[in-house]
């Protein structure tokens, strides 16, 4: 493995997703994939849409917008693009939002998935303090609990768009975090970019983690 490293995640790419800050430039390239970047968004509907008797999955397009997705079909363009990106060298590849799809294998890369990457990382972090988590969507919720099942202490949920311009979202999400308890915030998706983080550490004067920074440098380590 030489300095190869791809994250990739089900929905598109964030129209203002930013590379996080702090990553080690001995890192040749980081490759960021949204499975469903290279698909128009009629093609999404027509080829991915969830019918009558499939399994749903919730995604999200670049401005938001959140499509219903048959998660068979889902995982087959998912473990397409994971064979795409071995065949093509990358050593590391860190999937996210992906834990919901067992099976998925690669010849030569290591596959590693954020969602069981980051619990136990973060229970270790955060110790007896309760993590309020901000999510993009409320449908993700449901996922989020699931994989935070275990934290010391319950977590608290609520939902602030990343695709928004204004930051008043941000504010009373995190506000109605802190009313529940939270003494740590937590932004749980790719989407959300170290200007969310410093908006809200400064406005709260609390710890704030970017689960996606957190993640993508536990997987730049194995990218050598």
């Amino acid at each position: 493995m030489v300095g190869r490293l791809a994250t990739l995640m089900i929905d598109q790419t964030p129209s203002r997703y930013r590379r996080p800050a702090g990553l080690s430039q001995s890192v040749e390239r980081v490759i960021n994939i949204g499975l469903l970047d290279e698909l128009s968004d009629e093609q999404i509907r027509q080829q991915l849409a969830a019918r009558d008797g499939d399994t749903p999955f919730c995604a999200c397009l670049a401005d938001g917008v959140s499509l219903t997705l048959s998660a068979a079909h889902v995982a087959q363009l998912l473990q397409h693009k994971i064979n795409q990106l071995d065949n093509d060298g990358v050593g590391v590849i860190l999937l996210h939002g992906c834990e919901d799809f067992s099976g998925l294998s690669a010849r030569q890369a290591l596959l590693v998935e954020s969602g069981r990457l980051l619990p136990p990382l973060i229970n270790g972090i955060v110790a007896q303090c309760k993590v309020g988590i901000l999510v993009p969507v409320a449908r993700h919720i449901q996922q989020q609990v699931r994989r935070w099942s275990y934290l010391a202490e319950p977590p608290c949920f609520a939902v602030a768009s990343p695709w928004l311009d204004s930051m008043d979202e941000f504010a009373a999400a995190a506000r109605s975090l802190c009313r529940q308890g939270a003494t740590v915030l937590l932004l749980d998706y790719p989407g959300y970019g170290e200007h969310h983080k410093d908006f809200l550490r400064s406005l709260l004067d609390i710890p704030v983690l970017l689960a996606h920074s957190l993640a993508l440098r536990q997987a730049e380590a194995l990218a050598y």
